[in-house]
């Protein structure tokens, strides 16, 4: 019993003392009452653990591994918490970096570097589907290819496609419809004009019905950026 009292006092006193150094350390995060239930809760079981091993009759050595495990553990969850800030950016930067068409986004803008291909592709939540769409400033409106408009609920067979809209290809005849909402991000623009392409659209466009309702949109070097 005596070596059973010792392996929890010295488990207690060490756990004591990494908290008291991660309070000194990230004193924000062990201000909030959350946080300060959460490390008693992993205590605990970190404990009981402890004292089922040492019932077990299992070698210290065993035991002080299996302790150090779950501290390690229970470090790992608290420095993620408290730089998950930073870890997001990272995240954003490397999904960004993977998929193009994923916006890096703040408050009110969306960022998107250059795909492979030299243009910029984006992807909006266009009436609760995600589209993604080429960014064309020589379009006059947001085209949808056919692909697009049939996931989007239109019966483009019977539409009709008397109206031409200019692209940075030339014209194209179109029939014209309203889009309820696009969603980049944080930026949210109704009521978008947008065409549905007759021709064999490869990718839909997103052009300036949608992007002259921005604050403004720049480019700088691979970067396009849109602001709310």
């Amino acid at each position: 019993m005596g070596k059973t009292l010792a392996i929890f006092l010295a488990f207690v006193i060490g756990t004591a003392l990494i908290i008291l150094l991660f309070s000194e350390l990230f004193p924000n995060i062990m201000q909030i009452e959350d946080n300060q239930i959460q490390v008693v809760s992993i205590i605990a079981i970190m404990t009981y653990l402890v004292l089922a091993l040492v019932g077990r009759k299992i070698a210290l050595s065993t035991v002080l591994k299996q302790a150090l495990l779950w501290i390690g553990i229970f470090l790992v969850i608290i420095t993620g918490y408290s730089f998950k800030k930073e870890l997001g950016s990272i995240y954003n930067k490397v999904a960004s970096e993977l998929m193009p068409y994923k916006a890096t986004t703040n408050e009110n803008t969306a960022s998107f570097i250059k795909s492979n291909s030299g243009h910029f592709i984006v992807e909006a939540i266009t009436d609760n589907i995600p589209i993604r769409y080429m960014v064309d400033t020589g379009a006059s409106r947001v085209v949808l290819n056919k692909n697009d408009a049939l996931a989007l609920g239109y019966d483009v067979y019977n539409l009709d496609y008397s109206q031409q809209v200019s692209t940075a290809n030339g014209t194209a005849w179109t029939a014209t419809v309203r889009v309820k909402e696009m969603r980049i991000g944080n930026i949210v623009v109704k009521d978008v004009l947008a065409s549905i392409s007759k021709n064999d659209l490869e990718q839909s466009l997103l052009g300036m019905s949608f992007l002259e309702r921005l604050k403004s949109y720049s480019i700088e070097g691979d970067t396009l950026t849109l602001t709310n």
